[in-house]
Formats: C-alpha cells, sequence, structure tokens
C-alpha cells in the first residue's frame, strides 16, 4: 500500500463511528456528520522543515476522502483508490480510533496494516492525530512528535468537510 495516501487516508477515518452497536444521540450525529467528500487542508510531521512539511502539504490537498458508511476512501493518488475500515472508542478522552488496511472489497484485511489514533470532529472541521511506525503508542495529544531517525511519531490531519 502507497504510505502516504493510507496515512492521510488514515487519519479521516478517526472522525468515522463505526457502525454497530452504538448508543443513540452523539455517537449517531457524527456518524451522519461524517458522511460524504473531506479535503485534507494541513498536515503536521514531527521533526521536517518547514519546506519539506510545505512539499507534503501541497500533495495532500489534492487527495480527496470520501466516507460512506464505515468506509473511507481517499483518490486523485497514483492507482487505484485507498480504502480502510475502523473501530472506535468514543467513550474515551481523548476519542480513540484504530484503523486497518482493507481490501479490494473494502472489508478489514486479516493480516492488513493497523494504525492507532485519536480524533476531535467539530461541525464540519476535524482534527486526528495517527501514531506511525513500530511500537508507536496511541497519542494523547494533537501535537506531532517523533524523530526521523525513529522512522515513527504522530502525525496530525486537519480536515474540512466538501460542501455538496
Amino acid at each position: 500500500m502507497r504510505p502516504l495516501a493510507f496515512l492521510m487516508l488514515l487519519g479521516l477515518t478517526g472522525l468515522a463511528p463505526a457502525l454497530g452497536d452504538e448508543p443513540k444521540g452523539k455517537a449517531q450525529d457524527d456518524k451522519a456528520a461524517i458522511q460524504g467528500k473531506w479535503s485534507i487542508t494541513k498536515v503536521e510531521l514531527p521533526e521536517v522543515g518547514a519546506q519539506e512539511e510545505e512539499e507534503v502539504n501541497k500533495i495532500v490537498k489534492k487527495i480527496e476522502v470520501t466516507v460512506k458508511g464505515d468506509k473511507i476512501t481517499a483518490s486523485n493518488t497514483p492507482g487505484k483508490p485507498v480504502t480502510v475500515t475502523f473501530t472506535h472508542d468514543m467513550t474515551k478522552s481523548p476519542k480513540q480510533v484504530t484503523f486497518t488496511e482493507a481490501d479490494d472489497d473494502g472489508k478489514p484485511k486479516a493480516s492488513g496494516e493497523k494504525l492507532l489514533g485519536i480524533y476531535k470532529l467539530d461541525g464540519d472541521t476535524a482534527v486526528v492525530a495517527v501514531a506511525v511506525g513500530k511500537d508507536v503508542p496511541r497519542p494523547t495529544a494533537f501535537k506531532p512528535s517523533g524523530k526521523k531517525e525513529d522512522k515513527g511519531g504522530v502525525i496530525v490531519f486537519h480536515f474540512k468537510k466538501v460542501k455538496s
């Protein structure tokens, strides 16, 4: 899987409450609110220079993310679109999410890569922090962290809902 596309997609999946036995009310409101198309407005990376971060932000702003049910698909990436699924826990503070790479049918791959994240949703904007790299724990704050030499850390994504 293309790492950048997968990470961008994982960032938004934190917004999407899973289908199933969620209580009515806020969970249902979140689920309805995140359906549709989203754009990535900014990505915050750990330990990179301003020029490198600016280049990454130019790339990700071209990616369109679509939420449909419990599947998230990123398009405008080289090759075919990328899809992930997710599970979440809205009882935690901040809200937690686990992302799983999906197969071509949009079902979680048994051996699919899993990443841990947190999210917050505010109307038509969202912020998602995702842990990347081997043995990187779930983020606890919406702040990039990590060291380049460790090839892991926390990446923070900012999203805005695309008006239809």
